[in-house]
């Protein structure tokens, strides 16, 4: 059995696991969110949400650290979305 979460449960997860808690913004949560919900829509499978799995696949950096160190390139495959706070959600690699 499988249970929806929404934003705010997803955010939860996260923010009540001292660990983990500040891998991502609030901007970078809710881009991760939607990219998941995207992809669940795509394949009509369900994801389940491991905050540790999650936090090894995805990164968020400032776009000045992920230019440092990923050679200058801001725009690739890896990225999810450039956040409003100035910061890059990236698939980790």
């Amino acid at each position: 059995m499988t249970a929806k979460a929404n934003f705010n449960e997803f955010k939860k997860m996260f923010n009540r696991n001292e660990t983990y808690k500040n891998i991502f913004s609030e901007y970078g949560l809710k881009a991760l969110f939607n990219y998941l919900t995207e992809i669940e829509q795509a394949t009509g499978k369900d994801i389940i949400i491991d905050i540790v799995e999650l936090s090894e696949d995805f990164r968020e950096e400032t776009k000045e650290d992920y230019i440092k160190n990923y050679n200058n390139k801001t725009d690739n495959e890896y990225i999810i979305e450039k956040l409003s706070n100035g910061n890059i959600l990236f698939i980790a690699h």
